[in-house]
C-alpha cells in the first residue's frame, strides 16, 4: 500500500469545464473531429457535420487521435487496454493499494473513493477481462458497478506539432509510463500549447519553425521524467514476478521508506528512482533487468 491523496475526477472535469466556459470557450457535446482540411475543423455529431476554420489547432483528441491519423503523424510507441469499476470497500481512504503481478505488462490497482467504495482496475495488453476478473476476486469483490474500458498511450510521439496544430494529453502520448496517469501531464502540455498559440496568434505566424517552440517548452519541463518513466516501463517488461516480488520485498525496511517518503512524487519519479538505485539493496534485484540502462540515469 502507498499512501496518496486521492482527487475526484469527474469533481475536477466539471470544474474545468466549468472554468473554460467562463473564459468563452464553445462546447460541442457528444461530437467528435473526423476530419482535417487545410485549416479547417470537420466534426460530426447531434448537431451534424459542422465545419470550424481554425488559425491554430489544439489537437486534445484522446490515445486515438483523429487528427494525428489525418496527417500520418507516427504515435504513441505502446497502447494498454485498461479496466476499472467501483467496488464496496471500507478502510482508509488516504492508502491505495498496487497489485504488480496482475498485469504482466502494468499493475492493478486499489484506490478508495468515499462514501464506503473504491475502485479497482487494472492495465495491460493481454487477455485483460480475464486478469480484471481474477483481480476483483483477489480484492474480495462480490459485486460492482459504473464499468468503465479505455486506452492508455505510453510513450511521446515523436513529433507534437506540425500543420498548425499542437497535440497535448493524450493524444501525444503525455501519459506517465510509471502509473498511467495523464492529468498532470496533459495540463503542463496544455499550458505550453496556449502560450505559444498566444505568441502564433499574436505574431501571426504559424509555420513549424514557430510551434517548435511548443515541444523546446514540454521538453525542457516534463520530457526528460517522460523518457525515463518509458525507459522504467521498458524494464518492467523484463522482469520475472520472483523479479517484482523481490523488489517489493527490498523496498520494505525502514531505509527505502525513508527515501521513498521524502524524494516520492507520483507526477515526477525520476529523483525517487535515481535515489533508489543508489542503494545496493536494490542493485541486487535491478542489475539483472537493467543492465546498461542504469547509466542512462545519470
Amino acid at each position: 500500500m502507498t499512501k496518496a491523496v486521492v482527487v475526484d475526477r469527474g469533481a475536477l472535469d466539471r470544474e474545468m469545464a466549468e472554468a473554460a466556459a467562463h473564459a468563452g470557450a464553445e462546447f460541442r457535446l457528444k461530437t467528435a473531429v473526423c476530419d482535417v482540411r487545410q485549416s479547417t475543423v470537420i466534426t460530426r455529431g447531434i448537431n451534424g457535420h459542422e465545419e470550424f476554420a481554425f488559425r491554430i489547432l489544439i489537437a486534445a483528441d484522446g490515445p486515438r487521435s483523429t487528427v494525428a491519423r489525418r496527417y500520418g503523424f507516427s504515435r504513441a510507441k505502446v497502447y494498454l487496454s485498461g479496466i476499472q469499476a467501483d467496488i464496496p470497500a471500507e478502510g482508509d481512504p488516504h492508502l491505495v493499494e498496487l497489485y504488480p503481478n496482475a498485469s504482466p505488462e502494468f499493475f492493478g490497482w486499489k484506490i478508495p473513493s468515499g462514501n464506503g467504495r473504491a475502485r479497482v482496475g487494472l492495465s495491460g495488453q493481454t487477455q485483460v477481462p480475464e486478469r480484471f476478473a481474477a483481480l476483483l476476486k483477489q480484492t474480495g469483490a462480490t459485486s460492482f458497478v459504473h464499468l468503465v474500458t479505455g486506452t492508455l498511450p505510453l510513450g511521446v510521439m515523436p513529433r507534437t506539432y506540425g500543420h498548425r496544430t499542437l497535440f497535448v494529453g493524450d493524444a501525444a502520448g503525455f501519459a506517465k509510463p510509471t502509473t498511467g496517469g495523464g492529468v498532470y501531464t496533459g495540463i503542463r502540455s496544455a499550458r505550453h500549447a496556449a502560450d505559444v498559440a498566444i505568441a502564433c496568434c499574436e505574431h501571426n505566424t504559424f509555420d513549424d519553425a514557430a510551434l517548435a517552440e511548443y515541444e523546446r517548452r514540454w521538453q525542457a519541463d516534463i520530457g526528460r521524467e517522460l523518457a525515463l518513466g518509458f525507459r522504467l516501463f521498458s524494464m518492467r517488461q523484463k522482469m520475472s514476478s520472483a523479479s517484482i516480488d523481490g523488489f517489493v520485498q527490498a523496498l520494505n525496511n525502514p531505509a527505502m521508506i525513508a527515501a521513498i517518503v521524502q524524494y516520492g512524487d507520483m507526477d515526477r519519479p525520476g529523483t525517487l528512482a535515481r535515489q533508489l538505485l543508489k542503494n545496493p539493496r536494490m542493485l541486487r534485484w535491478m542489475t539483472p533487468v537493467l543492465g546498461a540502462a542504469i547509466r542512462s540515469l545519470f
